[in-house]
């Protein structure tokens, strides 16, 4: 389990620090204050071997432009110059540093040559990914071509593996592999831990079942009903519920959890999260951390896991936490 998180210019967070972290974690702030990229660094480090991961963020935010100019988003003031680092403590303490592989003109694939252009040879940029576990230090980059923006070269280092299997579900996620991640479940004879969840939510649920490549729902009608002919608010549920169980070794991340559901369904929704952490606790889940936008929940009364609030002082300058369980420094 994670317990502290340090973050150094990623983004629009020049310096954060949040200590007391645990299970499970429930970011509140305004809106362009961090909480995505809170939860976009913790996605790195949990998978701080795999290069991609610094631009596959930018697509989760529906960005897919891949040019040099492109990766300087990733850094604070949109400089590539401010290197990103980002650690964490607990079981284990890593440590990750990403820069920006600069394009140079005299690095030149032979094999351009013969191909009869005056042209000048194609730049290479990327990023290199400098790792630690513990003491034991690993490096892996990601190429890329100008001209070529649809393929890269990604070099890992083959001593290290990773023990840390992470999902993050950005706001814009879709849930096109939900079936895909059904079917897994109901392969392992394990579909009922996701039907007690969801009847938690709504007990009018009697089952739910896949024929073919569809998920069907028994709501008490003459026939099941597809999950698509629901309403949102279920498909969303199901979906996070089906999350966690396939990150229940690991870590889940998501943003905007509450979008799409109405205020009186998050009491549900929590209690649900915390009956399935318990019957999982002895598979040693390491930490699911949510992002939820300060929102107004009436006058239900909800059950908050360990709670953050952030507050951006100044757009792409500070970032102030404060915790319920431990402490937060601010550059």
């Amino acid at each position: 389990m994670f317990k502290s998180l340090e973050i150094r210019n990623l983004r629009g967070i020049k310096s954060a620090d949040i200590e007391g972290l645990s299970q499970i974690n429930l970011f509140f702030g305004k809106n362009n204050c961090g909480k995505s990229t809170v939860l976009e660094a913790l996605f790195l480090i949990s998978g701080q071997s795999n290069p991609t991961l610094p631009l596959s963020i930018n697509s989760m935010r529906n960005y897919s432009k891949f040019a040099e100019d492109d990766i300087n988003i990733e850094f604070y003031n949109l400089d590539p110059n401010n290197k990103i680092s980002i650690a964490t403590t607990g079981d284990e303490k890593r440590h990750l540093e990403i820069t920006q592989i600069k394009s140079h003109s005299n690095t030149i694939d032979l094999d351009s040559l013969r191909n009869g252009s005056s042209e000048s040879p194609a730049k290479r940029y990327g990023v290199k990914l400098d790792y630690s576990v513990d003491n034991n230090k690993f490096t892996s980059d990601f190429i890329l071509q100008e001209g070529n923006v649809k393929s890269g070269k990604a070099t890992i280092d083959q001593r290290y593996n990773e023990n840390i299997f992470s999902q993050y579900i950005p706001s814009s996620y879709s849930n096109s592999s939900l079936n895909e991640d059904f079917a897994k479940i109901v392969a392992n004879k394990q579909e009922s831990y996701i039907l007690s969840a969801l009847q938690e939510i709504d007990p009018n649920i009697k089952d739910i079942q896949l024929v073919g490549d569809e998920i069907l729902v028994d709501i008490g009608a003459e026939q099941r009903l597809p999950i698509n002919m629901t309403g949102d608010g279920l498909r969303k549920l199901l979906m996070i519920i089906v999350s966690i169980f396939r990150c229940r070794n690991g870590i889940i991340l998501i943003d905007e959890i509450d979008n799409g559901l109405h205020f009186s369904a998050m009491k549900v929704l929590w209690k649900a999260i915390r009956r399935i952490r318990s019957r999982w606790s002895m598979l040693h889940i390491l930490q699911r951390v949510f992002s939820v936008p300060l929102r107004q929940h009436g006058s239900s009364s909800i059950a908050l896991p360990n709670a953050v609030t952030l507050t951006a002082s100044k757009v792409c300058a500070s970032i102030a936490l404060h915790t319920t369980t431990g402490s937060c420094s601010v550059e």
